[in-house]
């Protein structure tokens, strides 16, 4: 039996033995009796359940299915998932976990809001490194700090929105280096959300690599698409670059049908800016809808020697109202929604592969044409996966009832920004 149920049960015990001493007495009856110990055991059970105690000999450790999915032909990927290890800062020894992780998955610290620490060791082998090297990680919660060696390296805040580090200059070829990762899920009145209606999980949550790429290199690309319903749509294509010496480089934009057929192509030479604008036109469009889920691909590839790529896919689709109903593509839509919220059983908020792919498949399948995805920021191979079967999504802002926030404070304006950022890169990237 479970530490704190079994220490619950000798309080009940106790509550019980206690009120019956006393309804002994001349005094009081047995109802009085269960009222007055009522109080201090109900406290003495509570602390039980809410003091973090992992029972780290009772527990399993759940191996998670990291969803390791990147494989750019101009770049090299270090994944970092797999085995860490982990401890609590009472903890005396370190402790080993699977990462992707949820600390509240530790029999024990279901409930537990604080601090939690891991570490692991890795090597950049010689020959391996492009130039620039950045350690990733797709979202933890709520506040991060990695250090390398030591040392730290950088800090995040927000919770499940992802973030990278440049470590070029903390790493050498050959040399192990130990990563450590401290993550505090506790909430304040600044952090967003401040109060939560879901259990606030705390730890690693989504995947972790270093990622070796060219000194310039494309950082991220958009498309927004606006079809005339007759047969075109109008594209702006944006993509970002890490250009910071603004060196003139030549990039070849590729266009691919549904089907595979290239439909536009356009070379951009010697340009410097950090931002490269492309707009253009696709005829006989193939548009998305549920029944017709169709997705272009782009490819942006910087020429040269140094040659780096960058890929998206998107839908062209129109969204619009009129007369309080809902259209898509121009013609009326009978949304049929179902909310799907990423916490499973033995994994928590950690999300995988199968597990997405079985869900969507599954309300795909009884007949719904959309998704309320929970307010947190949604792992984006879910996005990739409702956009594949032709389910529209619904993302949530990290809101709850009760909160308040001081809105001219301008961390929080920063921190909105950003959440607001990740939110619309899902849906454009």
């Amino acid at each position: 039996m479970p530490r704190k149920a079994s220490q619950s049960l000798l309080l009940l015990a106790a509550y019980l033995l206690t009120a019956g001493l006393l309804a002994c007495t001349p005094w009081f009856i047995l109802p009085q009796c269960l009222l007055l110990a009522l109080p201090p055991f109900a406290l003495l059970i509570g602390l039980t359940w809410t003091t973090a105690r992992p029972e780290y000999a009772a527990t399993t450790e759940t191996r998670t299915d990291p969803i390791e999915d990147l494989d750019p032909p101009a770049r090299k990927i270090l994944w970092l998932n797999g085995w860490w290890e982990f401890r609590l800062p009472a903890d005396q020894r370190w402790r080993r976990c699977h990462v992707p992780h949820s600390w509240n998955t530790i029999r024990g610290l279901e409930y537990y809001e604080g601090q939690g620490y891991y570490r692991r060791l890795f090597k950049i082998e010689e020959g391996w490194s492009l130039g620039r090297v950045a350690l990733h990680f797709r979202g933890c919660n709520y506040r991060t700090v990695v250090s390398i060696d030591g040392r730290e390296a950088g800090r995040h805040e927000g919770g499940y929105t992802p973030f990278s580090i440049d470590i070029t200059d903390r790493v050498s070829p050959g040399r192990r280096c130990e990563l450590e990762v401290m993550v505090d899920n506790r909430l304040s009145r600044d952090s967003v959300p401040n109060v939560v209606g879901w259990r606030n999980e705390g730890g690693i949550l989504r995947e972790t690599w270093i990622e070796t790429t060219r000194a310039i290199h494309i950082t991220d690309a958009t498309a927004v698409c606006e079809p005339d319903l007759k047969g075109r749509a109008a594209v702006k294509l944006t993509a970002r670059i890490e250009n910071p010496e603004w060196t003139p480089r030549d990039y070849h934009i590729e266009v691919f049908s549904p089907q595979g057929a290239l439909v536009h192509e356009h070379k951009a030479e010697n340009w410097g800016m950090q931002q490269l604008e492309h707009d253009f036109e696709i005829n006989f469009v193939s548009l998305w809808s549920p029944q017709n889920p169709a997705l272009y691909t782009c490819r942006i590839t910087m020429l040269g020697e140094e040659e780096d790529q960058f890929v998206i896919r998107f839908g062209v689709r129109s969204i619009g109202f009129r007369e309080n109903r809902i259209l898509l593509n121009g013609e009326p839509l009978a949304l049929r929604a179902i909310s799907r919220f990423a916490d499973h059983y033995a994994t928590g908020m950690v999300e995988t592969l199968a597990a997405i792919k079985e869900d969507l498949r599954r309300v795909r399948d009884a007949g719904f044409n959309c998704v309320r995805l929970g307010p947190v920021p949604a792992h984006p191979k879910i996005l990739e996966q409702c956009d594949r079967l032709g389910l529209l999504a619904l993302e949530e802002l990290p809101a709850w009832y009760g909160m308040s926030f001081d809105l001219a404070d301008p961390e929080l304006a920063g921190l909105q920004d950003k959440i607001l950022e990740v939110r619309t890169d899902n849906l454009f990237g």
